[in-house]
Order: C-alpha cells, then structure tokens, then sequence
C-alpha cells in the first residue's frame, strides 16, 4: 500500500529484468532488462532510476553485466554480441567491442 507518499516509476526497461549486480558501495543496483536496456535504480527506499542505458540492438537480451570495483563503469554483453563499457554516471557507452556473430553469454570484471 502507499503510505502517502509518491508511487515509484515504472521500470525504464520492457521485458523482465534478467540480472541485477549491486555496486560495490551498496546504494545502487544495475538491472539488465531482456529488451536490451540497462537501468541503474538507486538501492535506497525511494528505488528510483538513476540512469537508463540503451546502446545494445533494441530487442537484444541482456545476457551478462558487472559493475566494475570502482563503481565508476559497467559492462554488458548481449545477444547482439556487442561487449559494451558504460559510464555509470551518465549511461554513457565508453567503449564498444563488436564480436563474431556467434552470441558470447559472460564477460567478467577482474581486480587490477
């Protein structure tokens, strides 16, 4: 029920959401939608968006992202076999790396 208060948003992705990584500081969570969208909602008891990311195909799944140590940029890889490096403050892509037809499903972020 509404306690009086705002309703939240709705997501700023269509589909369902197929993964969610929280930042390492807790207060953010990166939601991978299955049209393609990346939304950063804020972690709090607000949970609303702080930033919605398209880049990848639009209808492409969302298959992997991971949010890197420093909170600072996440990456994602979809069914359009796209490898995307995000800004996680301004959902702007940094960095696009376009891979062989054949869809790749995990990419990982490791310690320096």
């Amino acid at each position: 029920g509404d306690a009086g208060g705002a309703s939240l948003p709705p997501p700023s992705f269509e589909g369902h959401a197929v993964q969610q990584r929280f930042f390492p500081s807790g207060d953010r969570l990166a939601v991978a939608g299955s049209s393609g969208t990346i939304a950063i909602w804020s972690a709090m008891p607000d949970g609303f968006v702080q930033v919605a990311m398209q880049e990848h195909t639009p209808g492409a799944v969302i298959f992997e992202v991971q949010v890197f140590h420093d909170g600072m940029r996440l990456v994602s890889i979809a069914s359009d076999c796209d490898i995307i490096v995000w800004d996680a403050t301004d959902g702007d892509p940094l960095q696009r790396l376009s891979l062989p037809a054949e869809p790749h499903h995990v990419v990982r972020v490791l310690a320096d």
